[in-house]
Order: structure tokens, then sequence, then C-alpha cells
């Protein structure tokens, strides 16, 4: 699926992350020889089938990437790596607008909204990860798997950052073409996939209110230490004392931000509660969780993603008129 979205750079860094969890898991497993060949050449022909059924769509992005570095190295000074992730980045994991949104002209992180914004799970990835902590009675198999995602999520987070070392691999051929942002999208798929596979888990066992204890505890303690990281902004982050100069609210406006997410976090373990209290209602329980995923995730991306006419995207130009004058088919396609 990833490979049909027509998008190399989530595409390779995608693969990075598959191949780090094949990597971790048979290792951890101790898996004979036989079957390590055996999941290679079943991976190897899924991935070479998959870019054979999609080459009409990757084929001209490859031929394209040495312009695509091109045009970033010749817009941001410091290239690709313009577009990794801060410190202060990172708290977008907690919520979509914890670190603002240019849109309301209240956005201090390092990069753009565009990436920050992919940073952020859903509140309820949180909580569902959280339940990794009570008793779900996983089999070995089932926690090395789970092991195996959430430690190849935390390699390639930490590739998709400014910190110590990460450059190395970012500045590696084929990789030093793309944004290291984009290591993140591994972590948008493992995360949500342990947090659901631990929600439906302890649903099915019907585990009792005790059981959220320490999962309630541990997101508290989490949302308190994301409290703690942004109260350091006023002193530590050069975007924010910008804003701040600037006579931006943003104190206030973050202040809103973290207790929407933590509301929409104690919101889920509510539910849960009320899960654990009735088992028969659990479906009840899951229609509203799914609700509140919806309300989550509309609440990120509210305001952000309008509808403008093509042509005030697109103005008509001496160009735009030449490739609409040539006949189909054609590299490039621009349509009224």
């Amino acid at each position: 699926m990833s490979i049909l979205a027509g998008h190399p750079s989530s595409l390779l860094f995608g693969c990075i992350g598959i191949a780090l969890y094949a990597v971790i898991r048979l290792i951890a497993l101790r898996s004979p020889m036989g079957h390590v060949l055996r999941c290679l050449f079943a991976g190897g022909f899924a991935l070479v089938l998959s870019l054979a059924i999609s080459a009409a769509q990757l084929l001209p992005f490859i031929e394209y990437m040495p312009e695509m570095a091109f045009f970033i190295n010749r817009f941001f000074p410091e290239g690709v790596l313009h577009y990794t992730y801060s410190a202060y980045d990172l708290l977008g994991l907690w919520g979509p607008r914890i670190l603002g949104t240019e849109h309301e002209g209240t956005f201090w992180g390092s990069t753009n909204h565009t990436y920050v914004g992919m940073l952020y799970p859903g509140v309820i990835t949180w909580v569902g990860l959280s339940l990794l902590l009570s008793r779900l009675g996983l089999t070995r198999f089932d926690r090395v798997r789970v092991a195996a995602l959430l430690i190849s999520s935390a390699i390639v987070t930490y590739l998709a950052t400014n910190f110590p070392y990460a450059d190395f691999v970012q500045k590696l051929p084929v990789i030093g073409g793309s944004r290291p942002a984009y290591f993140i999208a591994f972590t948008t798929f493992a995360l949500p996939w342990c947090a659901v596979y631990a929600i439906q888990l302890w649903i099915d066992r019907r585990l009792p209110v005790r059981s959220l204890i320490r999962p309630a505890m541990t997101l508290g303690a989490v949302a308190l230490v994301v409290a703690g990281a942004l109260a350091t902004a006023p002193y530590l982050s050069f975007e924010y004392i910008a804003l701040h100069d600037k006579g931006v609210p943003i104190g206030s406006y973050i202040a809103v931000q973290w207790a929407l997410v933590s509301a929409l976090a104690a919101s889920t373990m509510l539910l849960l509660g009320l899960c654990a209290v009735n088992p028969a209602r659990a479906k009840v329980a899951v229609a509203a969780l799914s609700v509140l995923v919806v309300v989550d995730q509309s609440v990120g991306i509210h305001g952000l993603i309008a509808t403008t006419p093509r042509r005030d995207v697109v103005p008509n130009t001496a160009t735009t008129d030449y490739l609409r004058a040539q006949p189909a088919p054609t590299r490039v396609r621009f349509d009224t």
C-alpha cells in the first residue's frame, strides 16, 4: 500500500523501519536459519511484486529525485536537514497543535506544521500503549512482536531528529536525497497498531477496573513531563521567544492545547473504565472510542486543510497554457 501511494520518501524510510523490525524480531526469537531465509524470500518477493505493479508511479519520481534535492538545497541553505525534528518538535507527539500552526500565527517549531503535524498518532494511541503496562497476558511471541515494533519506532524517530549522530544516516547515499522527517512514517504505523492490539486484548479479556491504575498513572506522569518541557520553552526556545516578543499570547494557547489533549486522554480512560464495569456494553464503549478518535483528529486538522480554487493555487501562465495544449498522454498533465 505504501508503494501504491506513489511517495518514494515515505516508502524508503518505511521499508527501513520494516527491515529494522524484521531484524529485531528474528534475533529476539532466535529463529533458525531456514526460517530466516523463508522470511527474506517472502518479503523480497512481496517487495519486487509491489515495485513491478507500481513502477509507472515510482520510476518518474526516481528520475526526478536529483532535481528534488537541488530544489531543497536552493531554497534552504541547510538542505534536506532542514526537515528534521528538534527536541521541542517531538512534543508534537502528545498533541497536534502543541507547537501551534502557521494558520493561526502561533507556530514555534523548527521546521513547519506540515511535518510537525505528522508526529501526532492520536491520544487513543498513547492510552492504548499505556495498557501494555497492565497484565494483558501476552505470549512470548506477542511480547517480541510488540517490543520489536516499539524499538524500531524509537530508532527511526531518532533518525528523524537533529540529535547527535542522526545526521550520519541522514547524509547516506539515496537517504540523503529525501527529507529525514519522513522517517516518522514507520512510527505512525507501528504505534497505533500496538495501541489497537493492546485495547483489543484488554477488552476481550475483560480485565477489572484496577488494571487501569498503572496505565492511568503513567499517562498522568507523561502529561506532567510534557507540561514541564513546555514550561522551559520561554527560556530555551528561540522560536517561542520570538513569538512572545511579537505579543502573541502563545503561553495561553499552548496551555489550552495541552489541556484539550489531556482531557481527551482522560475521557478515553474513563470509557475503558466503564467497559470494565459493564463488559456487556463493550461494543458501546468501542463505538464511543471511535467517535473520540474522529473528534481528536478533527480538532488537530481543523482549519488547516482548506479547499482553495485551483485558479488561486496555479494561476494561468505561459507554461500552463503550453501544458494544456499538449495532446495526451504526457508526463506532466495540467487540467482546468
